[in-house]
């Protein structure tokens, strides 16, 4: 599992998830589906199917296509190591980002289930 310990948000549109000053997925907002960045810059729309957000456990579920593109698992699980404000940002930001795509979020700032 990938340790995620750096996010950068821009805009409420766009979240890159960092280990180290390194991008290991990056997540914009785009007019008909999200668009997901590899760290090489690789591009998947509308590649999640599904993701939670438990505790300190991210966890994205890939079409098998965007998987294949992006280099990742179908199910790509990463270890968040971010402090309170960052996790409610990105949290937020997702939530926007991937507006009506099943999830399931339990954090200190609440529990969302869609």
């Amino acid at each position: 599992m990938i340790r995620v310990d750096g996010v950068r948000v821009h805009d409420g549109t766009s979240v890159a998830l960092l280990s180290g000053d390194q991008v290991v997925v990056r997540l914009h907002d785009h007019e008909t589906a999200e668009e997901v960045l590899n760290g090489d810059g690789t591009l998947a729309r509308g590649a999640v199917s599904s993701w939670t957000l438990l505790g300190g456990v991210l966890t994205f579920e890939y079409n098998q296509r965007a998987a294949e593109t992006l280099g990742f698992p179908r199910v790509h699980e990463l270890s968040l190591t971010l402090g309170d404000d960052d996790l409610g940002r990105m949290r937020d930001t997702l939530l926007e980002i991937l507006n009506g795509t099943c999830c399931r979020v339990e954090t200190p700032g609440g529990i969302v289930t869609e």
